[in-house]
């Protein structure tokens, strides 16, 4: 008998190691890395492979492979499937600082009136565009957003930003208002008031303001002479704060009646004179030139409605006369 001997092949069994996916944020730690073996491993075996990526801390935002080295696996036929690490973007705040103006005053932002938070070691944001509608000089008092955007800088691509706005306050402009110094003759009546003003911007002046400030003063046309305040009060605008300054008015002794005309018809003469209307006068002569010279009230006085007149019917008597008028005083209250 003879025998014819065969042998037994063992093939390799197939084994697949398939990467895991990854994701971390931009400046973290590389997560650690996975994969799954499939495939009818056979007892205590263990399929060799390792992993390895390019991506670091600090590599920024994007994909990164994650590959699949394969050891020395005999009995097995395995393939791979590599994967990839991605990298997201990290969140960062960049806020606009406060910012505090005068009406009619006008900002020029640099782009460096911020601050950022959140970025790593090594990265900035140099400069932001900023804008406000306040920032102009014709802005009215109040506030107004300053809106941040545009960062620039280093790294500022692997940064998901938040802007937060900061906040223009406009001030009032200080407006100084002055009553302007009047001054009248005892008897009449006080002049209109006035005011002038010192510290208008933009082309505005008195007619742009909401409510004016007003004058006024305790004189009245009995007043006697000397000074009296001119007080101002009031004033309101959006955009002005008011300094007020009171201003003096001066009361003067009354005019002296100058006398106008002297006309004689029939031997009686009319005397006209300037008067304060409301005032009372009276007309003085002279006695007798011939003898020391005497000067005589007449038994009249002359309540004043404007230029004044009076006679004297004694004219044709006498050789001459001269005349002269006399303001009489204010009634005593």
């Amino acid at each position: 008998m003879t025998k014819t001997d065969a042998a037994l092949t063992v093939n390799a069994k197939a084994a697949t190691v398939v990467a895991d996916a990854k994701n971390k944020t931009y400046g973290e730690a590389n997560p650690a890395l996975t994969a799954v073996v499939t495939g009818e491993v056979v007892g205590g075996d263990a399929i060799n492979y390792s992993l390895a990526t390019t991506a670091s801390a600090l590599s920024g935002v994007g994909s990164y492979p994650i590959e699949v080295t394969l050891g020395s696996n005999p009995n097995y036929t395995v393939t791979k499937t590599d994967a990839a690490l991605t990298v997201n973007a990290k969140a960062a705040t960049v806020t606009a600082n406060n910012w505090a103006k005068t009406y009619g005053d006008q900002v020029t932002f640099t782009g460096t009136e911020f601050s950022a938070s959140g970025l790593i070691s090594g990265d900035s944001v140099t400069s932001v565009t900023l804008t406000s509608s306040g920032a102009v000089a014709t802005a009215n008092a109040g506030s107004y957003p300053i809106v941040p955007s545009a960062a620039q800088g280093t790294g500022v691509a692997n940064y998901t930003i938040t802007y937060i706005n900061g906040t223009l306050t406009v001030g009032k402009a200080t407006l100084t208002a002055t009553a302007d110094d009047k001054s009248r003759a005892q008897g009449e009546e006080n002049p209109v008031l006035t005011i002038s003003y010192s510290g208008f911007v933009n082309a505005d002046g008195p007619a742009d303001l909401d409510t004016p400030p007003t004058g006024g003063t305790t004189a009245t046309i009995s007043s006697p002479p000397g000074t009296y305040p001119i007080t101002l009060t009031g004033g309101l605008d959006n955009n002005y704060a008011f300094n007020l300054v009171n201003g003096t008015l001066t009361i003067t002794g009354p005019p002296a009646p100058e006398i106008i005309s002297i006309s004689v018809n029939n031997g009686v003469a009319r005397i006209t004179w300037t008067a304060i209307p409301g005032r009372e006068y009276q007309l003085q002569f002279t006695k007798d030139i011939l003898e020391q010279i005497e000067w005589v009230d007449s038994l009249t006085t002359v309540q004043a409605t404007g230029s004044t007149a009076s006679t004297d019917d004694v004219v044709g008597v006498l050789p001459q006369r001269f005349y002269r008028v006399k303001l009489l005083p204010l009634p005593t209250p």
